[in-house]
């Protein structure tokens, strides 16, 4: 006799996982809402997506442990999430899979997610760099409608301030099939419309005010 209880500890093991951070993460695809907060003496805001339930096995593991727990990619991004003690290791280890692999773009979007991580967590913006680097070699790799590597091109793009950019590429996401993930790309694309339509707002009649003196000067650059 089929028993259907017997299958539902494999299947909630199956399942994917809640989100960890912003990125879009394999095994973590389940949304829920994050807030940035800004960390006193800190340049790079931290993203609190809320409560994360650790498992207990991940619970006490050491910085020299961590390796061991990281044989699959799958492995390396739960301890990625999980223990925030191996997020050196595992971008590290996420990078070497990636260059056996350079065309995979499952793998690096999720080592552009991985950058953006320890980005927040060792407050080193420079691999918000790394980051899009990453993402945007996973969105050439990647089928048209898969959207984890657009989702973490643009929330990149955003973090380095590239704003016309991550405009466009929070616009493909928002346009895909609606789901909580894409409503949060209408979020972001929806405020740095509104930020770079404020920007023009206060930077043109500082322009007015400029423009004489460089048409007298024949600055014809600045005029342009």
């Amino acid at each position: 006799m089929f028993c259907l209880a017997a299958l539902l500890p494999s299947l909630a093991l199956a399942a994917p996982a809640r989100r960890v951070g912003e990125p879009w993460l394999q095994g973590f695809s389940t949304w829920r809402p994050c807030h940035a907060m800004h960390v006193a003496k800190h340049v790079v805001d931290q993203t609190d997506c809320g409560k994360v339930t650790v498992p207990p096995e991940v619970v006490s593991i050491t910085v020299g442990e961590c390796d061991r727990f990281m044989r699959t990619e799958a492995d390396t991004v739960r301890m990625l999430a999980y223990a925030p003690q191996c997020t050196n290791v595992a971008v590290q280890r996420l990078a070497t899979f990636a260059s056996r692999r350079p065309s995979d773009a499952q793998l690096l979007s999720d080592l552009a997610g991985a950058y953006y991580i320890r980005a927040e967590r060792n407050d080193a913006p420079s691999d918000f760099v790394r980051s899009l680097d990453a993402a945007e070699r996973a969105v050439a790799s990647a089928l048209p409608a898969a959207l984890p590597p657009r989702f973490n091109r643009a929330l990149a793009g955003e973090a380095l301030g590239l704003t016309p950019d991550a405009i466009q590429w929070w616009d493909e996401v928002r346009r895909a099939a609606p789901n909580a993930w894409t409503a949060e790309a209408e979020v972001h694309y929806t405020a740095l419309t509104r930020k770079r339509t404020r920007s023009a707002a206060v930077q043109w009649p500082l322009n007015q005010r400029r423009l004489p003196d460089a048409a007298r000067r024949g600055d014809t650059r600045a005029v342009r």
